[in-house]
């Protein structure tokens, strides 16, 4: 048998069935930075997405060159460890087709095919449709080795907001980059208790790529728990494929050393190693 070795980067990866390690970049500094004034204020938020639980309803806008969607998204988080998601309607999709020109060749496309095309939305509409009652695992934006790789590389501002969200008083924390080309992040979060209501992701030149922000949101125990006990039920989420190793674990399963990048832009350096399983537990 055959043993193949793959090496992907974390950015862009989708789901593939193989072991796999892979090396991670991260945003770290090669020389200690001196904290930020409102480092409290970003450890505080982390410790609300940990420790704080509630259950509500959010808008999610991604926004691409492939197009724009926007969807609302039922959220429980009980524990760090029940913290679930599940899409229940697309509020609005649209696909990029290249400008006029691409509209030209899609109107034709659709003439020329409309029964194949009606064939298809029927069975795209079936899959989304199946697909928005399934329940995932969300994961939580913050852990304690984020907070201290953002707090190395970017700037943290604090301000209060003037508009309420889901009927909460908000503060702002804005996390700009200390290095060109990088995002920016703009968080809203509940005055009270540091819960993120509204995130918004802006690219390198200030467009909006992404957005979330929670129309509805109840921090009482009682609906909390209510809601889980209604939940639990119908939630199953598949076991994770993916894991995190030590670079010595990776050298075991690989029989060599991990193949590490020659050149690491400023504010990368290599973290950990990935591991993906393939569903018939076989090394490719």
């Amino acid at each position: 048998m055959r043993i193949y070795t793959y090496f992907i980067l974390r950015k862009g990866l989708k789901p593939i069935y193989y072991l796999f390690c892979i090396p991670v970049l991260a945003f770290l500094l090669w020389s200690p930075q001196p904290l930020s004034a409102d480092t409290g204020t970003l450890e505080r938020i982390a410790a609300a997405e940990r420790e704080v639980n509630y259950v509500g309803i959010r808008l999610k806008t991604f926004i691409s060159s492939r197009g724009t969607r926007t969807f609302e998204e039922l959220v429980i988080h009980k524990s760090p460890d029940i913290f679930y998601g599940k899409e229940l309607s697309v509020v609005g999709e649209r696909k990029s087709f290249g400008g006029p020109r691409g509209d030209e060749r899609r109107d034709e496309r659709h003439r020329d095919n409309r029964r194949s095309d009606r064939n298809e939305n029927r069975r795209n509409d079936r899959d989304t449709e199946h697909e928005g009652h399934r329940w995932h695992q969300v994961r939580g934006l913050f852990s304690e080795k984020d907070v201290e790789l953002i707090v190395q590389n970017y700037d943290l501002e604090k301000s209060a907001a003037t508009e309420d969200i889901a009927n909460y008083e908000t503060d702002l924390l804005t996390i700009t980059p200390k290095f060109a080309g990088r995002p920016t992040h703009r968080i809203f979060f509940a005055r009270e208790n540091g819960v993120i209501l509204r995130l918004e992701a802006l690219d390198a030149e200030g467009v909006l790529r992404a957005m979330s922000v929670y129309t509805r949101i109840s921090f009482d125990p009682e609906i909390i728990e209510r809601k889980w006990k209604a939940f639990q039920k119908e939630i199953r989420i598949e076991p994770q494929r993916s894991y995190s190793i030590s670079l010595a674990d990776g050298e075991n399963i690989l029989k060599t050393k991990p193949i590490q990048p020659e050149y690491l832009p400023p504010g990368f350096q290599l973290q950990d190693i990935h591991g993906i399983k393939d569903k018939k537990n076989t090394i490719h």
